[in-house]
């Protein structure tokens, strides 16, 4: 009995080490050169360090069509997230203070392109959050286009990378 629950333990362990090689592996390397005048709105998953910074970013590259930014926190001004930016694109952002997480943000996202008649999104997200985030869309069966532009913040560290990979397996299972 013991040797069965060794077994299974060293099982797990090794199975969730092959699968976090395999997540770090499939993860973005770089970003590639996007025109984001052939983007028809930019999609903003807050939560990271630099992806709204990467987004005014894009939005200066003469983007003018609609862009959310999800998740905002509600004490968090629309100056706040944008600087001088948020007065510039008034009427092209909208602001998402609802979604507590990125199922939250892919069920927004999903409404605001279907009320806004919009066939494809840039998403700004971080490399890490990458994966999660197109799983959640594949599960809401979010039909539209998605190029993604990944956020490569400065330091992150291995059991930072962990815990992205084991909340990707709960998004997996449908558990978060």
């Amino acid at each position: 009995m013991i040797r069965r629950i060794i077994a299974l333990v060293f099982t797990t362990v090794a199975l969730y080490i092959l699968g976090f090689g395999i997540f770090l592996y499939n993860l973005p390397q770089q970003n590639k050169s996007i025109d984001v005048t052939n983007e028809d709105a930019i999609v903003v998953f807050t939560g990271g360090t630099g992806r709204l910074y990467t987004a005014k970013k894009l939005m200066k590259r003469n983007f003018n069509g609609p862009i959310l930014i999800s998740g905002v926190n509600e004490r968090v001004h629309p100056t706040d997230v944008l600087g001088d930016s948020a007065t510039t694109y008034i009427g092209h952002i909208t602001y998402d203070y609802e979604s507590p997480s990125t199922r939250g943000n892919v069920s927004m996202t999903s409404e605001w392109v279907s009320e806004k008649g919009i066939s494809s999104i840039l998403l700004v997200t971080s490399y890490y959050h990458v994966p999660r985030s197109l799983l959640l869309f594949e599960q809401a069966k979010f039909d539209k286009p998605i190029t993604v532009y990944p956020v490569f913040p400065r330091t992150i560290g291995a059991f930072f990378l962990m815990r992205e990979y084991t909340e990707d397996l709960l998004a997996f299972a449908r558990i978060i």
